[in-house]
């Protein structure tokens, strides 16, 4: 397996999601909220307003409501929220509301939901791929850190889909695990990129 270490900017990070591959399950370690916001808003911009856009963009935040980020999508990113979900091409899910909160369950969830979205040939606005951008604590609202890199090693570093998915995990998540929990997070995912402050 492929595993590389990207120490960047958010504009830098950014270019790497939009140009990781399909099939790659990626980490994300963000320093705040703030810079969290820039890269969704920034990647669905790029994404949902190119003319020949084929993807949906999944938002699974946790730390925020579903309302919290359409509200900074409209704000700080201009996007026009109702058009791409009406489209089909954006989908905001609301974790505890959805059941992807349980371990196991809810990745497997999230996966099978994905399949849906990617096999749903009756529905006229169907695309061929989707981009997974998913806050931890979406499917382990507690601080059990082993429970939740077993959540992590549910989904393997590539997966046969036309998905590309993103954990973002705030630094200080990271930082309180224990050195080997450290390790088997980052040599478990394709790519991780870590963003620096500004």
């Amino acid at each position: 397996m492929s595993n590389q270490n990207i120490v960047s900017n958010v504009s830098d990070i950014i270019e790497e999601i939009l140009y990781s591959e399909y099939g790659e399950h990626n980490l994300l370690v963000y320093p705040d909220k703030t810079n969290l916001r820039d890269i969704y808003c920034r990647y669905c911009k790029t994404v949902l307003e190119n003319k020949n856009n084929n993807e949906i963009v999944l938002l699974i935040p946790y730390s925020e409501t579903s309302y919290g980020v359409k509200y900074n999508l409209r704000n700080r990113a201009s996007i026009n929220v109702e058009k791409f979900e009406n489209d089909g091409s954006l989908i905001i899910v609301d974790s505890l509301k959805n059941n992807f909160h349980s371990m196991n369950y809810g990745i497997y969830n999230v996966v099978l939901f994905v399949n849906h979205l990617l096999k749903d040939v009756d529905n006229n606005f169907a695309k061929k791929y989707i981009s997974i951008i998913s806050e931890k604590g979406s499917f382990l609202p507690f601080d059990d850190h082993e429970d939740l890199l077993d959540a992590e090693m549910f989904l393997p570093s590539r997966v046969d889909l036309n998905c590309k998915a993103f954990c973002c995990y705030h630094k200080d998540k990271v930082n309180t695990m224990l050195k080997h929990q450290r390790q088997k997070l980052l040599q478990h995912h394709f790519k991780n990129m870590i963003l620096q402050p500004r």
